[in-house]
């Protein structure tokens, strides 16, 4: 087995989302160290994590309209598609702020799954005959299906939350068509068994849906990571489109460098901003950053590549981390 070959690539999205405070508590034989003796490279931008993604994998250049995250979404979850339109219509809370609406996402909202489902079968009923279909794929990840209605030019759910209502509203040509259909499931939620329930018990009601990834199942096509990892059906889903391999996040980096000999492969670490960020960033570090770089400079790693978002990039050889005399860099640098 010859791994020399090897070239892992780490996506951590979030990173430049995290307080610089708590990003300046990552060791320095780290980030800093990468910094400091690798190359710092130019990367995607995508604002979206799943739009950064899709670039990432090779994809982008063939896209003149909106990451189909639902329908990969579909495919990475072993649902069957149909001709048409999917789009993304998750569960959110929008909430009144003085002059203007403010969407509060659904990283607050507690829904179990059989809410999910008991709200997704009262809203099917009532779309029959505009042959909108709903599935619940986990219990905050819903998709529409329409067989006759074309994409519109959405903004991304993590884009939107925090934000007016108004500043993120959907742009193409049956936008008007779409939101006669949002404002009839708006209406159809506050009144649904599920709402009044959770109003008795004080819990913050879900009264809208946030339309987003719009679009059809594009046609296959090689991407440039020969192994997606990660914890997420989109990533299983354009690992799928793309021919790439698909596996969870495992423990720790053995079974990857295991199973990547002469190919690449990106692994995908989303943080969950509803758990502890520090804890989840130290485990990142501890778990997957050091020991890759340990075995970059043991030679048993040709390349390892951090993409941090935000259109940055580091990169480095084992013989790049052996020049000692390279110093460790500020991560607030990366900023400038």
């Amino acid at each position: 087995m010859n791994e020399s070959k090897q070239h892992i690539s780490l996506f951590l999205p979030a990173f430049f989302q995290l307080p610089a405070e708590l990003r300046a508590t990552l060791l320095a034989d780290g980030l800093p160290l990468l910094l400091g003796r690798g190359q710092r490279l130019a990367s995607v931008n995508g604002g979206d994590w799943h739009e950064a993604l899709w670039r990432l994998q090779g994809m982008g250049e063939a896209l003149g309209e909106d990451v189909p995250v639902a329908a990969l979404r579909m495919l990475g979850a072993g649902q069957p598609l149909e001709s048409g339109v999917y789009a993304c219509v998750d569960p959110v809370n929008v909430s009144p702020n003085r002059d203007h609406l403010l969407l509060l996402g659904n990283d607050m909202l507690a829904i179990s799954l059989a809410e999910a489902q008991a709200w997704a079968a009262e809203l099917n009923r009532f779309f029959a005959d505009d042959q909108l279909q709903l599935t619940v794929l986990q219990n905050k990840q819903w998709v529409w299906h329409s067989p006759t209605l074309p994409a519109l030019q959405c903004c991304p759910l993590r884009e939107a939350t925090g934000r007016n209502v108004r500043q993120c509203l959907p742009q193409g040509e049956q936008v008007p068509a779409w939101t006669r259909l949002l404002t009839e499931a708006q209406m159809l939620l506050h009144s649904s068994a599920g709402n009044v329930q959770r109003r008795a018990r004080g819990l913050m009601e879900v009264n809208s849906l946030w339309l987003w990834g719009m679009g059809r199942l594009p046609a296959a096509r090689a991407g440039k990571f020969a192994r997606l990892y990660g914890d997420d059906v989109f990533v299983a889903g354009l690992a799928q489109l793309t021919g790439a391999s698909y596996a969870s996040l495992p423990d720790g980096p053995e079974a990857v460098l295991r199973d990547v000999t002469a190919d690449s492969a990106l692994l995908v670490w989303d943080i969950d901003a509803q758990q502890d960020v520090a804890a989840q960033l130290i485990h990142w570090q501890q778990q997957w950053l050091l020991p890759l770089m340990a075995e970059l400079k043991a030679g048993r790693l040709a390349r390892l590549t951090v993409e941090l978002g935000g259109g940055v990039a580091l990169t480095a050889t084992g013989k790049d981390l052996k020049r000692f005399w390279r110093r460790r860099r500020r991560l607030d640098t990366l900023e400038s």
